[in-house]
This record gives C-alpha cells, structure tokens and sequence, in this order.
C-alpha cells in the first residue's frame, strides 16, 4: 500500500442504517469524500511476544494491518481466518503470501475451527485479537475467560445485550456553558443534546466505535457501552453518551 493511502473493506448489508449500502453504491472511482483523523480504540500491544489472530469475515479489515506491522517487524503471529467461502475472504490472498505457513483459512467445505483447542495451545505470554461475527468473537472470550484482560483484545460490531434495569430520568450540565438539560427514560443522552441543538460526533450509536466518548467532570455514568475496560469504567473518567447513562441525578460533562 502506497504512503498516504487508506486501503478499506466494506460489506455490504442488506439491512444497513446506511453506510454501507451507500458506500456500494453511490461512491466510485474520482468520488470525493471528507474524512476525519484515524482513531484506534484496537491496538497492537507493545512488547516482542507471540500474537494470535483469530478473524471472521469482514473482521479482517483491521487485523489486517496487525498482521502486516507484525511481519514488517520480523515478530511472532499466527491468524487464524474464517469465512463463508475464499471468494468472501477479503485480503486472504495477500496475507496468505506474506506467510503461508503463518495464515490458517477456514471456509464452509472446511472443518469448522475449534477455539477452545486453538486458545489451549497458546503459550501464557501470547496477546490475543479478534473481530468478526458476534457467536465467534462471544466463543474466544468464553475460550479465554481466564486469561488476564490486558492480553485479550476485541473488536465488535455490535454491542453486547446489558441487563441494566430500568432506565431512569437524570440531568446532565454541559461544563463549558452551564446548561442543564433533562435526560428522560425514553431518550439517550446524545439524542437529547441534539435535540437541543447541540452538534456531537457518533457513528455507530451502540457503544461499540468510541467516536461519542465524552468526559465526565463530576457524577457517576452507569456505562453500557462495549468499549471501555473494566479499569477504564472504574476510574469514571469518561462514558460513551449514545447508550451510557447516569447512576447520580446529575452527569457533569465536558461538553
């Protein structure tokens, strides 16, 4: 890939809010678009130890460029790919050639990938990623339950199903101009910005991409997004305001 160049996938879904249907078909070759710094809440982790990839389908995209640095650097991994068919495998030639020996396909006339025998055979030192289909990605975290959270690392499409409780009213006061404004049980913190005509970058609105993730000043977010670690939720220093909500009566945002 030429410097200065994105090199993406995108699938395209029947059923999308959008994007990716209109990706297909109204973006061509001499399209102009507009885009925004990259932001990367699934990084490579420092350090000179083994890597395991475990990908499905269009969740390729970004292992492929770990896979890429990785072998770049002359440093340890192994991917492990599922997909309906070859021809459905996006980027599979060309990590294929990188190394064979390395790549491990695993399509619908092939034996299916055991991620519990795979995940046994890890040495203890190894960091492992995955993205991909949600029963795949929901069978290495079972597969991996007891491994410690810093060496296991995912990114998912969709949010996890939170059993929360029920939703309750709160306020929350937007830090740079005092506003106070009402949260109701039947609306989200970003819906009600914008309501009031407040402007607030989000993408996937499920807490999985991190593109809302705002501070938090004062009070305690009850969080619901998939995004944040167990350490990061802890410490309450900020909250994805499309699906996050408020365990205090009032949220004091930097906003």
């Amino acid at each position: 890939m030429a410097l200065g160049t994105y090199t993406i996938a995108v699938k395209k879904e029947p059923q999308s809010r959008g994007g990716s249907s209109g990706i297909h078909e109204r973006i061509g070759v001499g399209t102009l678009l507009s885009i925004g710094s990259p932001r990367n809440h699934f990084p490579l982790a420092p350090g000179d130890h083994p890597t395991l990839f475990i990908a499905g389908g269009i969740g390729i995209t970004p292992i492929t460029a770990m896979v890429t640095a990785l072998a770049e650097e002359k440093r340890a991994w192994a991917l492990h790919y599922c997909a309906r068919s070859e021809h459905h495998a996006a980027f599979y030639h060309e990590l294929a050639k990188l190394a064979p020996e390395r790549v491990h396909a695993y399509f619908s006339d092939t034996p299916i990938l055991d991620v519990d025998a795979l995940v046994s055979r890890q040495s203890l030192d190894t960091h492992i990623y995955s993205c991909g289909p949600k029963p795949l990605m929901e069978a290495v975290a079972r597969a991996t339950s007891s491994w410690p959270p810093e060496q296991v690392h995912f990114e998912w499409f969709s949010a996890a199903q939170h059993d929360a409780g029920q939703n309750t009213t709160f306020e929350i006061e937007l830090a740079r101009s005092g506003v106070v404004l009402t949260v109701p049980p039947d609306r989200t913190i970003l819906e009600v910005l914008r309501d009031n005509g407040h402007h607030i970058n989000s993408a996937c609105e499920q807490g999985v991409c991190g593109t809302c993730e705002t501070v938090v000043i004062s009070g305690e977010p009850e969080h619901r997004d998939t995004l944040l670690s167990a350490e990061e939720r802890a410490a309450n220093k900020t909250m994805m305001i499309c699906v996050s909500r408020a365990r205090t009566p009032r949220l004091r945002l930097q906003l």
